[in-house]
């Protein structure tokens, strides 16, 4: 009988070392999504900017382009 009750708290103590085990794994694991989440954000910001200039240059350059088209009619029409 009280070999039963040692081997089931040997077996009660392995399975919690083993749960312990798990959620020290999942811990380590969660920090390392959280860390790859925040590069990811800053990526995505980064991303963002990079988009934004991007418009920015391509809408210049476009009206520059409308703005000589223009300037070339005028000259047409005028001269």
């Amino acid at each position: 009988m009280v070999i039963e009750y040692r081997e089931k708290i040997e077996r009660s103590n392995q399975q919690l070392s083993d749960y312990e085990a798990e959620i020290n794994l999942l811990r380590r694991r969660v920090e390392g999504l959280e860390s790859d989440r925040e590069k990811d954000k800053k990526l995505i910001a980064q991303l963002q900017d990079s988009l934004n200039r991007a418009r920015i240059v391509s809408t210049v350059e476009l009206i520059d382009l409308f703005d000589s088209s223009i300037g070339r009619l005028i000259g047409y029409l005028v001269g």
